[in-house]
């Protein structure tokens, strides 16, 4: 009957789960080989084969986006540390302890766990590292213009058309305000109470510089109960946004920009776009007012 698993057998087997993705902090790297070397005989094996499968899901993996047509997209954080596993271990920094170190099964003996932990990492390292690097060339290789919008673009007009099916959504049309920059603008605002969601459109609006200025709308909330006249009160802020990233139909070239509400809006009365520094401000003087679209007349 074989003993019960070592307690720190599930710490080993997430280290090992990591460390299948990139390199392990220095601290973790040291603490998986304490851990592997307090593992008895038999356990000690088990990790083992659990991080020969893990290396097979990683290298099988970045094989299926190098052969993919239209490769699949990933986090903006995995392919960092993908990228990142690779260029160490091109660097020969990625394991500098590794030195000439014994390959598994060069000994019929078992070796110290140490020394197999060790060749264990190494070798998939230098498999991994050609991987991910033959992955970042083929990511960047040039390729011909395409129809189609990024995956985040589609999502952007997918979810802007779902909303304009939506009973709920009120729409209003952009007018210009007293800064000429809004003059010839078109467009309007779709926006849903209910989910608290909505988008700009604009057509005609200029490319802005992020380091000088940032377009920011705000929201009238007629919900909010105050001695003044609405379009007087403090205003919501929905969010600052740039022409120059945004996405844009590419049969139209209209700009789609997603609202991001910083309160909940009870009953909006209004909406706004004002030029201010980057990153926004918490209460706009109104000087830079581009546009503005009443909703309901």
């Amino acid at each position: 009957m074989s003993a019960p698993f070592h307690t720190n057998f599930t710490r080993v087997l997430d280290l090992l789960a990591d460390r299948s993705v990139a390199p392990l902090p220095q601290d973790q790297e040291q603490e998986l080989r304490t851990l592997i070397d307090s593992l008895p005989t038999d356990q000690r094996t088990v990790a083992f084969m659990e991080r020969d499968r893990l290396e097979r899901a990683a290298a099988e993996t970045l094989a299926m986006f190098m052969q993919a047509d239209r490769p699949a997209a990933i986090s903006p954080g995995l392919r960092d540390r993908l990228i990142a596993s690779g260029m160490a271990e091109l660097a020969g920094t990625a394991d500098q302890d590794s030195g000439s170190m014994p390959r598994s099964g060069t000994d019929s003996s078992l070796p110290s766990s140490r020394t197999y932990a060790l060749a264990a990492f190494t070798g998939w390292l230098a498999a991994a590292a050609a991987l991910v690097f033959a992955f970042v060339l083929y990511q960047s290789r040039p390729t011909a213009p395409s129809t189609l919008d990024r995956p985040s673009v589609v999502s952007v007009f997918e979810s802007r058309a779902a909303l304009l099916d939506d009973p709920d959504t009120v729409v209003a049309t952009w007018s210009p305000g007293p800064d000429p920059a809004g003059s010839g603008v078109t467009g309007d605002v779709a926006w849903n109470p209910t989910t608290q969601t909505g988008y700009l459109r604009f057509s005609g609006l200029a490319e802005n510089d992020p380091a000088r200025f940032q377009y920011q709308l705000w929201i009238f909330d007629k919900g909010r109960q105050t001695d003044k006249p609405v379009l007087e009160q403090f205003p919501v802020d929905g969010g600052v946004f740039d022409i120059t990233t945004a996405a844009r139909d590419p049969s139209t070239g209209d700009v789609i920009v997603p609202i991001t509400p910083k309160l909940p809006v009870r009953d909006v009365a209004a909406f706004a776009v004002t030029s201010e520094k980057p990153g926004g401000v918490v209460v706009t003087t109104r000087e830079n007012l581009l546009l503005l679209a009443p909703v309901g007349g």
